[in-house]
C-alpha cells in the first residue's frame, strides 16, 4: 500500500511540474545559476493567428428566422492542436456565447470564452493542457449584422430575406471561427428557418427535416475545402428559378446545376443572366485548363449588397443591377453585367481553387479576376467591346499611384485594420494592368502556361506571390520575369518613360529615360527605378525590351511616328516633346483604339505633370473627341468635365460650353436621339454608347436647350406608360433624361420624381433617380433632399453612399452636406459596411481649397477610431485636394485663355 501511495504522489508531483513548466520558462539569473520564471501572458494576436492550433473541419448549424433580429448557432470546429498548450486564439465578434467546450480523445473540457480584442480575436482557456486532435463546440446567438456585412437582413415590399457577405472578416461576426484565409477546411452546413423560405448555402440541399416546432432543417452537401470568407447564406420567400444545368465538355465529365435566386416577384428578371453564364463559365474553362470546381454554381441577387458581387464559392451574391436584366437593357447595364459576372466566375478559380496564404496576397485574387474578366467577357460578345476596358482601368489606377500616399501592390498586413486598405484601385486596376503588361510581354500563350501550371500545382490549397511568379516562371520559360514583376510589386508610383529620336547626327539613336510620374500637386521622393517590359510601335512594327536601367541608347532608324506604348498594355506613362505629341496627333489613324485611349490619357497626364500646354490639350481633343471609337470620342469629354470642377469652378462661361458643342455637335447630327442610323445597324451597342456620351455631353455640359428640351418630353412619354416606353426613350439615355429634368424643373416634378425612386423594387430605376437627384441645380430643394433621404429607411445602404458622394460634389450643395454630415457622422457610418467604412472619407474628394482640406483632415482625424483604415483614406483625399490647388493655381488663366482661341 506505501509504493502505491509513493507511485500516486510522484505522478501527482511529475503533473504539477509539467504543468508549472508549461506556465514558466528556464533562464539564468545574474550569477549564471537556474532560475524559473512565469510565462508572460500570450500577446493577443490582432493579425495572423498562427498554426499552434489550426482548424481540420468545420460543423455549422444555424437557425435563421428573417423576420427576428437575432439568429442563433452551434459550431463545432475539429483542431489539431500542434503544441501542447491551455490556451489559444480564435475569431469571434459580438457573438454572445452560452457555452463553449472542448472534447478530447481523453476529456470533455468547459472551454473559457472570452474576446479580447475589438477586431474579433477571442482567447480560448483551457482547464489543463492538450494536445494532438480535438474538438471545439460553442453555442452562442448574434445580432443579424445592420451594416451588409456578416450575416444581415433586407427587406423588400413586406418580405423579409437574408444575406451574408463574409469577406474580408466579418465571419467572425455570425461564426466562431479560424478566420483567415490560410486555414482552408471543408464545411457541413445545416440551417433551421421557417417552412415557407428557401435556403441556399455552398453546395447542393441533400436534405430537409421538418422539426416538432415546425421549422426546417436544412442540411447541405460537405464543401470542399474553403476559407472563412467564402462561406454564403441567403434564405427567404425567394424566387428560386431551376435552369437547365450547364452540359458536361471535353474538361468536365459532370454537368454543373445552376440556379437563379432573387426576391419574391423578380425570378423572371433573372433569365437573362442564367442564359448567358454557360458561355462566360466555359471561357474561363479554357483559359484555365481545368473544370468548374464546385458541385454546383447559384447566382443570387440581394436587392441590399456593399459591393457590385461577391464570389462565394458556388454561391455568387450580386447587387440586383447586375443580374436583372434582359436583352433590351442599357448597354452600360449589360457591359457591366459582361465583366462582374466573368469576374465572379473568374474567382472560382483563382481565389477559390487557389487562395491567399494571407491578406497581403489579396491584391493577386483580385487582379487576376479583374484582368481574366475582360478576356472571358470579349469572348462571350465581341460586339459590346470588352477589349479596351482594362486598358482605361489600368490608366485610370495610374492617377492613384501618382500620389504620395500610394500604397506598393503587395502591401504588409500586419493587423486586421490593415485588411480593409488592400481592396481598392491599386489591387484590382493597377494589379490588373501589371498582369496585362506581363502577358502583353511574354506572349499569350506563354503567360497563360504559367497560369495553368500555377492553378495545377496549387489546387485545393494556398498560394503566395513567391508560388505564382515561380509557376509563371517556369510555365513561361522565362524566369527573369521574376525580378521584373517584383519591380512593380513592391513599390508605389508610376513609371513615366520619356521618348527622344535623335534625328540629326550622323548615327540615328532612340533614347529612354524613366522616372516617377509625379503630377502638380504631390511631393517628389526619392529616385527610383522600375525594371519596365516597353514594348512600342511604329511603322516598322512592334519591338519590346526591358528597360532595367534610368537612361537607355541604342542605334536607331529613325521612325515618321512612334507609339511609346504598343497596344497600349505597358504599366506606365510616356512623355514626348511638343514635335512628337503633334506628329502622333497626325498620324493618329495609324493607331489602334487601346492605343488612342493611351494617347488621350497620357497627353492628360502631362498637362497635369505641367508638361504639356492648354493650347496642346485641347488641340488632342480636337481628334479624339471625332474618332468613332466611342471611348476614344468620349475621353476628352470626362477629362474637360474634370477641368471644368479644377480649373473653372464648376462654372461653364460660354467659351467652355462652345468649345464642348464644337467637339461633339457633328457626332449628334449624325446620330440622333433614336437608333435608325447606319452605324446603328452595323455596331448597334458601340454606336450606343457613342450616342450616349455625345448627348451627355451636349445636354448636360454644354446645356443646349433644345436637346434638354427633348430629353424632358421624351422622358415623359417614357414614364407615362407601363412597361415603360421605350420607343420614346432609348433606355440608354434614361439617365440623362432625368439629370436634365431634376435640374430644369419645378419642386412637385422632383418630388414626383423622388416618389417614384423610393417605391420602385426596379434597382437600375433606383439608381437613375437618385443619380438624377444628386445633380439638382436647386439650393433650397437640395438641401430639403439631403435631410430626407440620406439617413431614409426606404433608401438602401448603398443608394445612400452614392447619394452623400453625389451632394457633396454638387456645387450648391457642398458646404451643407459637408456640415450635415459632421453633425451626423455616427448615423452615416452605419450605412456602410465595417469593411468599407473607410470609404466615408473620399466623399471629400471634390474639395478644392487648402481650407476644406485641413478641415476634412482635422474631422476624420478626430474621429479615425470609428471608421477603420482611416488614416490612409486621409492623406489619400488630403493629396488629391492638394493636386486640384495646384492645379487650378498654375493652369487656370492658361485654360481660360485656350478657350477662347
Amino acid at each position: 500500500m506505501n509504493k502505491i501511495i509513493v507511485a500516486i504522489v510522484a505522478i501527482a508531483v511529475a503533473i504539477i511540474i509539467t504543468l508549472f513548466m508549461l506556465h514558466v520558462d528556464f533562464s539564468e539569473d545574474s550569477n549564471g545559476q537556474s532560475a524559473w520564471l512565469p510565462r508572460a501572458p500570450l500577446p493577443v494576436p490582432t493579425g495572423q493567428l498562427g498554426t499552434a492550433v489550426v482548424p481540420l473541419h468545420y460543423h455549422l448549424d444555424l437557425t435563421l428566422l428573417p423576420e427576428q433580429s437575432s439568429f442563433s448557432g452551434t459550431t463545432q470546429i475539429d483542431l489539431s492542436v500542434n503544441q501542447p498548450t491551455d490556451t489559444f486564439f480564435i475569431h469571434g465578434k459580438g457573438l454572445r456565447v452560452s457555452s463553449s467546450e472542448l472534447l478530447t480523445a481523453q476529456h470533455t473540457l468547459t472551454a473559457n470564452y472570452e474576446q479580447v480584442d475589438g477586431s474579433g480575436v477571442v482567447k480560448i482557456s483551457l482547464p489543463r493542457v492538450v494536445s494532438g486532435n480535438a474538438s471545439l463546440t460553442i453555442k452562442y446567438e448574434a445580432d443579424y449584422s445592420t451594416s451588409l456585412d456578416s450575416i444581415y437582413k433586407v427587406e423588400e415590399s413586406g418580405q423579409h430575406y437574408v444575406f451574408s457577405q463574409m469577406e474580408a472578416i466579418s465571419a467572425r461576426m455570425s461564426i466562431p471561427s479560424f478566420d483567415e484565409p490560410l486555414f482552408k477546411t471543408p464545411f457541413d452546413i445545416s440551417v433551421t428557418t421557417e417552412a415557407n423560405n428557401s435556403v441556399i448555402s455552398n453546395t447542393p440541399e441533400i436534405s430537409a427535416e421538418k422539426l416538432p416546432n415546425g421549422l426546417i432543417k436544412h442540411t447541405f452537401a460537405t464543401t470542399k475545402p474553403l476559407p472563412t470568407y467564402l462561406l454564403a447564406f441567403a434564405v427567404g420567400e425567394f424566387d428560386v428559378i431551376e435552369w437547365p444545368a450547364i452540359p458536361p465538355n471535353d474538361l468536365r465529365a459532370e454537368a454543373i446545376p445552376l440556379r437563379g435566386i432573387a426576391a419574391k416577384g423578380k425570378g423572371e428578371q433573372l433569365l437573362f443572366a442564367l442564359d448567358n453564364t454557360q458561355a462566360i463559365l466555359e471561357a474561363l474553362e479554357s483559359y484555365f485548363g481545368l473544370p468548374y470546381p464546385y458541385q454546383k454554381l447559384d447566382l443570387i441577387a440581394a436587392p441590399d449588397f456593399a459591393f457590385g458581387a461577391m464570389e462565394n464559392a458556388g454561391a455568387i451574391v450580386y447587387r440586383e443591377t447586375l443580374l436583372l436584366l434582359d436583352d433590351q437593357a442599357p448597354v452600360s447595364q449589360l457591359r457591366a453585367y459582361g465583366v462582374v459576372h466573368a469576374h465572379e466566375l473568374g474567382h472560382q478559380w483563382f481565389g477559390n481553387l487557389v487562395t491567399p496564404k494571407w491578406w497581403d496576397d489579396i491584391w493577386l485574387n483580385e487582379a487576376f479576376a479583374t484582368w481574366v474578366a475582360y478576356k472571358a467577357a470579349h469572348q462571350w460578345r465581341p460586339d459590346l467591346e470588352f477589349d479596351r476596358t482594362l486598358t482605361m482601368r489600368a490608366h485610370g489606377a495610374m492617377a492613384v499611384d501618382a500620389r504620395s500616399s500610394a500604397r506598393q501592390i503587395r502591401n504588409p498586413i500586419a493587423t486586421n485594420d490593415d485588411i480593409m486598405n488592400a481592396f481598392d484601385g491599386i489591387t484590382y486596376r493597377k494589379g490588373g494592368g501589371v498582369l496585362q503588361m506581363f502577358e502583353s510581354y511574354l506572349g499569350e500563350h506563354r503567360f497563360r502556361d504559367g497560369v495553368r501550371l500555377h492553378m495545377k500545382r496549387h489546387a485545393w490549397g494556398n498560394a503566395d506571390i513567391n508560388d505564382f511568379l515561380q509557376s509563371l516562371a517556369d510555365g513561361s520559360g522565362t524566369p527573369e520575369v521574376i525580378p521584373a514583376f517584383k519591380s512593380f510589386l513592391y513599390q508605389s508610383g508610376v513609371p513615366t518613360v520619356s521618348v527622344n529620336q535623335q534625328c540629326d547626327t550622323s548615327i540615328d539613336k532612340l533614347l529612354l529615360q524613366q522616372s516617377r510620374y509625379v503630377p502638380m500637386g504631390i511631393t517628389e521622393g526619392d529616385p527610383q527605378q522600375w525594371q519596365i517590359p516597353f514594348c512600342f510601335r511604329s511603322q516598322d512594327g512592334k519591338q519590346c525590351l526591358m528597360l532595367a536601367q534610368p537612361k537607355y541608347r541604342q542605334d536607331w532608324r529613325c521612325q515618321e511616328w512612334l507609339m511609346p506604348n504598343a497596344e497600349a498594355a505597358g504599366y506606365y506613362r510616356w512623355q514626348l516633346d511638343d514635335d512628337g505629341w503633334q506628329t502622333l496627333f497626325e498620324q493618329a489613324e495609324q493607331l489602334s483604339a487601346s492605343e488612342l485611349i493611351s494617347l488621350g490619357d497620357n497627353l492628360f497626364a502631362a498637362y497635369l505633370e505641367g508638361a504639356v500646354s492648354s493650347e496642346r490639350l485641347l488641340a488632342g481633343y480636337q481628334v479624339l473627341s471625332a474618332s468613332d471609337y466611342w471611348d476614344v470620342a468620349a475621353m476628352p469629354l470626362s477629362q474637360l468635365q474634370r477641368l471644368q470642377h479644377r480649373l473653372l469652378n464648376n462654372q461653364a462661361p460660354t467659351e467652355f460650353t462652345q468649345r464642348v458643342a464644337r467637339y461633339y455637335q457633328p457626332h449628334f447630327n449624325t446620330l440622333g436621339f433614336d437608333a435608325n442610323t447606319r452605324a446603328d445597324l452595323e455596331n448597334p451597342n458601340a454606336t450606343a454608347l457613342l450616342r450616349h456620351s455625345v448627348i451627355d455631353a451636349l445636354a448636360l455640359t454644354a446645356k443646349d436647350p433644345a436637346i434638354r428640351s427633348a430629353l424632358k418630353r421624351r422622358l415623359n412619354d417614357y414614364l407615362g406608360s407601363r412597361p415603360y416606353n421605350t420607343r420614346a426613350l432609348d433606355p440608354n439615355l434614361v439617365g440623362i433624361a432625368m439629370i436634365a429634368a431634376v435640374q430644369d424643373s419645378d419642386e412637385t416634378y422632383i418630388w414626383e420624381l423622388k416618389e417614384l425612386g423610393l417605391t420602385s423594387t426596379n434597382g437600375l430605376l433606383r439608381q437613375q433617380v437618385f443619380t438624377a437627384l444628386g445633380q439638382i441645380d436647386d439650393r433650397l430643394l437640395g438641401q430639403l433632399l439631403v435631410e430626407e433621404l440620406l439617413l431614409s429607411t426606404e433608401v438602401r445602404s448603398n443608394e445612400a453612399q452614392q447619394l452623400l458622394a453625389s451632394f457633396i460634389q454638387n456645387p450648391v450643395l457642398q458646404d451643407f452636406t459637408w456640415q450635415w454630415l459632421k453633425d451626423n457622422l455616427d448615423a452615416m457610418l452605419l450605412r456602410y459596411s465595417s469593411f468599407s467604412i473607410a470609404r466615408i472619407v473620399s466623399v471629400a474628394a471634390p474639395f478644392c481649397s487648402t481650407e476644406q482640406r485641413d478641415d476634412m483632415s482635422a474631422f476624420f482625424s478626430a474621429n479615425q477610431d470609428k471608421i477603420s483604415g482611416a488614416p490612409r483614406q486621409i492623406a489619400e483625399t488630403a493629396e488629391i485636394i492638394d493636386q486640384c490647388v495646384a492645379l487650378r493655381a498654375n493652369k487656370a488663366d492658361e485654360f481660360i485663355d485656350a478657350l477662347s482661341r
